[in-house]
C-alpha cells in the first residue's frame, strides 16, 4: 500500500515535471521558427540587414576563416583602407563567435549560408544563455524560459536586424548573474565566472563588452542601495 502511494505521488508529480522540461524547449523552437528562421526565408535566400553592417560582418567572418585556413597572412591587417594597418581592430572583430562561422565553412557551406547559420546559432545561444542565467537567479524553469524568449526573440531584436554584430550577447546575462552571486557573498567560482564571461563578451563584441561593464556597475550600485544603503546616498 505504501509502495502504491509512493507510486501515486510520483505519477501525480510527473506531468508538472514534464511540462517544466517541455516549455523551455517549446518556446525555444517557436522563437527560432518565428523570428530568425523566418527572416531567412524558407529557401534561405535572404540575409537580415543591409549592404553596410551585414556585408562587413560577413567579410570579417570570412576573413577569419581565410586566416585560419592559411589564405591570408594577418587577421588584423585586412586588405582595405590601404596603407593603414590593424584595421580590423577598429571595429568589432567577432573573434568570440567567428569559430562558429569557420566550422560551417569547413563543413562545406558557402559564405552566405555559413553567415545565415552563424546568425541562427547566435539566436540559440542568446536564448539558452539567458535561460541558464535566469535559472541561476533561482527562477523556475517556466519563468526562465519566458524571460529567455523575450531576451532572444523579443520585438527589440527587430531594431537590431541591420546590426548583427550586437547579436552575440549570450554571455551578458551569465556575467550579470555571476556578479549578483558575488554580491550575495557567493564563492570564488562566481568571481571566476564573472571575469571569464565578461572577457569573452568583449571578444564577442567590444561594444557589448563595454555595455556589460556598465551593467555590472549599475548592478553593484543597486545592490548597495537596496541591501546596505548609507548617508552618502
Amino acid at each position: 500500500m505504501k509502495a502504491y502511494k509512493r507510486m501515486g505521488l510520483t505519477l501525480r508529480s510527473l506531468p508538472g515535471r514534464i511540462w517544466r522540461a517541455i516549455i523551455p524547449v517549446a518556446l525555444f523552437l517557436w522563437g527560432m521558427w518565428s523570428l530568425p528562421y523566418a527572416l531567412l526565408n524558407p529557401d534561405h535566400a535572404l540575409i537580415p540587414g543591409d549592404l553596410g553592417d551585414a556585408r562587413f560582418n560577413n567579410y570579417v567572418l570570412e576573413h577569419f576563416h581565410q586566416y585560419v585556413g592559411g589564405g591570408v597572412e594577418s587577421f588584423w591587417d585586412a586588405p582595405f583602407m590601404h596603407p593603414e594597418e590593424n584595421v580590423i581592430a577598429r571595429s568589432d572583430n567577432l573573434l568570440g563567435t567567428a569559430p562558429i562561422y569557420d566550422a560551417f565553412r569547413r563543413l562545406g557551406w558557402d559564405r552566405e549560408n555559413a553567415f545565415q547559420l552563424w546568425i541562427l546559432v547566435l539566436f540559440a545561444l542568446n536564448y539558452w544563455g539567458a535561460f541558464v542565467a535566469l535559472r541561476g537567479w533561482r527562477t523556475g524553469p517556466v519563468v526562465a524560459a519566458c524571460g529567455a524568449f523575450i531576451y532572444a526573440f523579443g520585438i527589440h531584436q527587430i531594431g537590431h536586424l541591420s546590426h548583427v554584430q550586437v547579436f552575440p550577447r549570450f554571455m551578458l546575462p551569465i556575467a550579470l548573474m555571476a556578479w549578483w552571486r558575488v554580491l550575495e557573498g557567493g564563492r570564488a567560482r562566481w568571481w571566476y565566472l564573472t571575469a571569464l564571461a565578461t572577457a569573452y563578451q568583449f571578444w564577442c563584441g567590444i561594444y557589448l563588452g563595454f555595455i556589460l561593464t556598465y551593467g555590472l556597475l549599475v548592478l553593484t550600485v543597486a545592490h548597495l542601495v537596496v541591501h546596505r544603503g548609507g548617508p552618502w546616498l
